[in-house]
């Protein structure tokens, strides 16, 4: 059966036939071209490509070392109100330096240079 369907490829127009689907066959790997090439192109520039990717990438990059700093800034907040409500002498020596305040009976001299 399969030999018989073979032999009745091989008429008179089968050459023609041949040649026009290895004419379409090149349109077909022409155009299937192009589409991997548009795809390709697609997936690197566009909207969701890998560049955007990598350029979202390096921006949480930085936000997670900005989150890191803040994170540190809080703890040594944190830290600072600890010792403001239980050591009385750090609590005088934030006072002093970061107000500008005096103890009660003290002078302040300022001197300009």
């Amino acid at each position: 059966m399969i030999l018989g369907h073979f032999k009745g490829d091989l008429g008179k127009g089968s050459f023609t036939r041949w040649g026009y689907s290895l004419r379409l066959g090149k349109r077909f790997w022409v155009v299937w071209f192009l589409m991997v090439l548009a795809f390709v192109t697609w997936c690197l520039w566009g909207d969701n490509g890998f560049q955007m990717a990598q350029s979202l990438r390096v921006q949480r990059e930085a936000l997670e070392r900005e989150n890191q700093m803040l994170q540190q800034s809080n703890d040594r907040l944190r830290q600072e109100i600890r010792l403001v409500q239980q050591d009385p002498s750090f609590l005088e020596w934030v006072a002093r330096e970061r107000l500008g305040m005096i103890g009660e009976g003290e002078r302040m001299y300022v001197f300009q240079h």
